[in-house]
């Protein structure tokens, strides 16, 4: 398969030969590749060069920097992806390159298929990494915007940074905080409610809605909800705390407060848009608002979801003012489909890339209702009384029994849907009261009359639509005791009615779950650890029914050996330092068997904190720990076949020489046979280092003395017909890897074989010595001859044959040098370090 796109590839791999196959492969599925031996030349083109794409690392280098040191200078240069390529497949291999951003873990055996998968892969991920970035800036932007105070402090209290809205909220600015303790500043007006903070996030981590009230810079107090949790930062921990500013809300009507939580813990209506309008981020609280979700906005022009009209007279007007780099605030009360009619402070951020050039705009609505409506109930107090029924669907009203007369406020008219100030009687009224309920209301209206007062609930159709209102009234009288005014309200509480419809529908889903989940779930005391509830997946688990289960505890069905790390475990749940925990264990069948589970336990809050309770989520994992039983088994198989495959692969280059030596014998061709006896002295150089690399006790090294001495024989016995020809060696011993020894083996096998064919050509006789010497880590390979010399403007640059090209490539393998010169015969010197 092709690339459509061609892209550049930088192949890092230390073996030549390798990464000239691998080069070519690569190259025939439509790939650029360039190649580098070392980690250190890597870092180097990647330095010098834009149109690197992707990185091949080989994890073994040589000596040197190995790939994974230099996949992390690399990406401090660049941001670019890496794919890691090895022989290796052991854990602690592969767990190295984990610690680094990597794209991809291929094993150098895997075909090229599979690498071309795995290149393909890498590009996807990247392309998705890339994505992901710029999506954390945007909600870096969305979180700096947020007009909730935020701060950071250290574990001892010091504060690292603020936003504004830490400003507005207690007067202090960052020259005020920065580095100093927050109970230096004084801003705790209640002590036990710092201790308290302190105290739950030492021991879970998190404080979620803590109210207090606080001392602002100027000594005026404001009453705020906080919420704190321990993050990491640079593996140090920290403590970000969110305060939301309810000052105005406590001074609302009781009634404010049974919302309190809901409002507190409410998220901002967020959005990210690009310069052309199209919607690239939707949070849950902005979608809802419009009774859509956020994948109904994703992608889609605020033209198409609001229409023309609404997008060219409010939306383009400030979005306009926003890209050009200005911040456009304004509060405005809109309707929405799903959550009705709020007033919204909105704000319009310009979005900055990294080049500093404004991209799109962020939008921050927070629905203000609430504060609003007090702001503007304290400056109007009946516009107060005005808004505070509307919120709650209630009117008042007051009837003057004796003329029959009632003035009702427009809440009232708007519960029965009449135009406020539309001329009305009680007898209007009563006609409004369903037939069904009529004479239960006329009963409770006498017995009102005796009592002073009545309070009740009763259906009204208004325009053909049955509503449920509530109705309390309070009767005065005259002297004579005769009621003359009756004073009252009207509440709509059909929502109510329905809202208590759904609890009992999700009540009625919640345990549709339970008994349906294809895990198995238990609720039990955290104390005696008696089964309280169990759905049927854990009763099938066990081989049990529910209600033989709810008479045991989890000790009696666990193993002796399981139980006492059960309870160090729940030990320290109970006792507050974990929250949870997950563990992989033993249950006992009903029939008697073991069975392995997956199970996680989560602690349940409870008012009672004298019975804790906690969740347990199993998983039978029985059959997954057989397979893992057998795959241990199969490991141990391989390794003994392993062993043999070593001795099986010596033999078999004996008989690839072989075969190669009988191919010879059959062709005729001068060429052919003279390369396949090339190709024979190659793989007789291999086979010779592997016998030693067998006959070794050390696998990593073995003598250089030795593998030269039987190399250099084997080559000359090869050219039978230069039986004149003396070979003088001179060698100095030492222990080298094979990873040396290797392209040393082929570069005395070619520079030989070369002396042998050309260098005595019309001469019966000739010497030939063979120097190996070591010097401070450096070795010196000189390979001479007293033959007919180099021909006249002989460039080794210039050349063209495969042997000369492959002995300069060795040795750059070896991070060495080679040199060819005419010194009285033909001298080669080959360079590399230790």
């Amino acid at each position: 398969m092709k690339v459509e796109t061609k892209k550049t590839l930088l192949l890092v791999e230390d073996e030549v030969i390798i990464a000239m196959g691998k080069q070519k492969e690569l190259e025939k599925y439509g790939y650029n590749v360039l190649t580098v031996t070392t980690g250190e030349k890597a870092v180097a083109v990647i330095k010098d060069k834009d149109n690197i794409d992707l990185i091949l690392m080989d994890i073994d280098l040589g000596k040197g920097i190995d790939g994974t040191q230099a996949a992390a200078l690399i990406i401090k240069e660049k941001d670019i992806p890496i794919v890691f390529m090895s022989s290796h497949t052991e854990p602690e291999v592969v767990e190295k390159t984990e610690k680094i951003t990597s794209y991809g873990y291929v094993v150098k055996s895997s075909g090229i298929t599979v690498l071309d998968a795995s290149i393909k892969m890498a590009f996807k991920l990247f392309e998705a990494s890339s994505s992901l970035k710029l999506s954390e800036e945007k909600f870096h932007v969305a979180f700096t915007t947020s007009p909730d105070s935020i701060n950071i402090n250290d574990i001892k209290g010091h504060y690292l940074n603020i936003n504004e809205g830490y400003t507005r909220l207690t007067g202090y600015t960052e020259e005020d905080v920065i580095g100093v303790l927050s109970s230096d500043i004084d801003i705790w007006t209640i002590p036990a409610d710092r201790e308290k903070l302190v105290k739950e996030l030492k021991e879970s981590g998190r404080v979620e809605n803590l109210e207090s009230v606080f001392r602002c810079k100027d000594g005026s107090l404001k009453t705020a909800l906080m919420s704190a949790h321990l993050i990491d930062l640079n593996n140090e921990p920290h403590i970000l705390s969110i305060t939301r500013d309810i000052t105005e809300l406590k001074k609302a009507d009781k009634e404010i407060n049974q919302y309190e939580h809901i409002v507190s813990s409410s998220s901002d209506m967020m959005a990210f848009l690009d310069r052309e309008f199209n919607y690239n981020i939707v949070n849950s609280a902005y979608s809802k608002a419009f009774g859509l979700t956020p994948e109904d906005f994703i992608g889609k022009k605020t033209l198409d979801i609001f229409g023309e009209e609404y997008f060219y007279n409010t939306i383009k007007p400030n979005a306009d003012r926003c890209l050009s780099g200005e911040k456009v605030s304004f509060q405005n009360w809109y309707d929405f489909p799903e959550i009705g009619r709020c007033f919204i402070d909105l704000n319009y951020y310009p979005y900055y890339n990294a080049d500093n050039k404004i991209v799109g705009y962020v939008i921050n609505g927070r629905d203000i209702t609430k504060q609003k409506q007090i702001e503007i109930e304290s400056q109007k107090k009946q516009y107060l009384l005005t808004k505070a029924q509307e919120m709650g669907n209630i009117g008042t009203w007051e009837l003057d029994i004796k003329h029959n007369s009632v003035r009702w406020t427009d809440e009232t008219y708007k519960i029965f849907d009449l135009a406020p100030g539309t001329e009305i009687n009680n007898d209007l009224f009563l006609s409004y009261i369903h037939p069904d309920d009529r004479d239960y209301y006329d009963k409770k209206w006498e017995e009102g009359l005796n009592k002073g007062a009545y309070d009740i609930e009763h259906r009204i159709i208004v325009n053909d639509k049955v509503k449920l209102i509530r109705e309390k009234v309070e009767f005065e009288f005259d002297k004579k005791g005769k009621p003359v005014t009756a004073i009252g309200f009207t509440q709509d509480i059909t929502k109510n009615k329905k809202t208590e419809e759904k609890l009992k529908i999700n009540e009625l889903l919640f345990r549709t779950i339970f008994n349906e989940a294809p895990l198995g779930i238990t609720l039990t005391d955290s104390l005696t650890g008696q089964f309280l509830e169990v759905n049927p997946m854990f009763a099938k688990i066990v081989g049990r029914t529910i209600e033989e289960i709810k008479h045991l505890d989890w000790k009696s069905i666990t193993p002796p050996d399981d139980i006492q790390k059960d309870l160090d475990d729940m030990k320290r749940m109970n006792a507050g330092k974990i929250s949870g925990f997950q563990m992989e264990k033993r249950f006992i069948h009903k029939d008697g068997s073991e069975i392995w589970i997956n199970m996680t336990i989560t602690k349940i809050s409870v008012e009672d904190k004298t019975q804790p309770r906690h969740l347990s989520m199993i998983e039978d994992i029985t059959v997954r720990k057989l397979v893992e039983a057998q795959v241990k088994k199969q490991l141990l198989e391989k390794e003994i076949i392993l062993k043999e495959s070593h001795h099986r692969i010596k033999n078999n280059f004996a008989t690839i020489g072989s075969l190669l030596s009988l191919q010879a014998d059959s062709l005729s061709n001068p060429e052919a046979i003279s390369a396949i006896g090339d190709a024979i002295r190659r793989v007789y150089s291999m086979q010779v280092l592997y016998e030693k690399l067998l006959l070794s006790d050390n696998y990593q090294t073995t003598s250089i003395k030795d593998y030269m001495n039987d190399l250099i024989d084997d080559i000359h016995s090869l050219f039978p017909e230069n039986t004149n020809i003396a070979i003088k060696k001179q060698f100095v011993d030492f222990q080298l890897d094979p990873k040396q020894l290797f392209p040393i083996g082929l570069i005395v096998n070619e520079l030989l074989t070369n002396i042998m064919k050309y260098a005595f050509a019309g001469r019966d006789s000739g010497l030939i010595e063979v120097t190996l010497k070591e010097n401070k880590g450096e070795i010196t390979l000189i390979i001479q001859d007293d033959g007919n010399g180099l021909p006249k403007g002989f460039d080794i640059n210039k050349q063209k044959g495969f042997g000369l090209m492959l002995v300069k490539m060795l040795s750059e393998q070896l991070n060495g040098s080679f040199s060819i010169e005419n010194h009285n015969g033909t001298k080669n010197t080959i360079k590399f370090p230790v």
